[in-house]
Formats: C-alpha cells, sequence, structure tokens
C-alpha cells in the first residue's frame, strides 16, 4: 500500500515512515528539501499502480506527475563498468 508523505512547512518531520533502502531514506529527504516549500507538491511511496510499484511520485499542478526509481549502490560495488 502507498504511503503519503505529508510535508508540514511549520518543520514537523512527518516521514517517519519505513523506507526499504537508505537510498530511498536519502532520496526522500532530498525531496523533502526541494518540495517541502511549496505546499503545492504532493508525494507517495511506493504506490501500487496496476501491480508496477514506483519508488516516489511527485506530484505539483504546475510541473505535472514525476515517477521515481531510486537505484542504491556505491561506487565500491562496481567491479567492471565497460564502454562500447
Amino acid at each position: 500500500m502507498a504511503q503519503f508523505l505529508r510535508w508540514i512547512a511549520d518543520g514537523d518531520d512527518d516521514t517517519s515512515e519505513e523506507f526499504v533502502t537508505d537510498g530511498e531514506k536519502a532520496f526522500c529527504k532530498f525531496l523533502e528539501g526541494v518540495a517541502k516549500p511549496d505546499a503545492h507538491y504532493l508525494c507517495w511511496y511506493t504506490p501500487d499502480i496496476n501491480g508496477n510499484e514506483p519508488d516516489f511520485l511527485l506530484y505539483c499542478e504546475d510541473i505535472g506527475l514525476v515517477v521515481f526509481e531510486v537505484k542504491d549502490w556505491a561506487l565500491r560495488q562496481i567491479e567492471e563498468a565497460p564502454f562500447p
């Protein structure tokens, strides 16, 4: 089930949800920083859309709907990255 993230302009942290990965938690903090000042932003975490679950949906009437899929990795995990 999707979790609706409410960002409250007075500074209260209402994002106490359990995130699956550290990257998702960090990305939520990033979104809070860029979207929180504007009360027109709505955000959902892991919504079910016809069997698909993107990590975040961000909606603003002026911009539209933006879908984010967070990928967690660290540079030390990459053993090889050949270029064509």
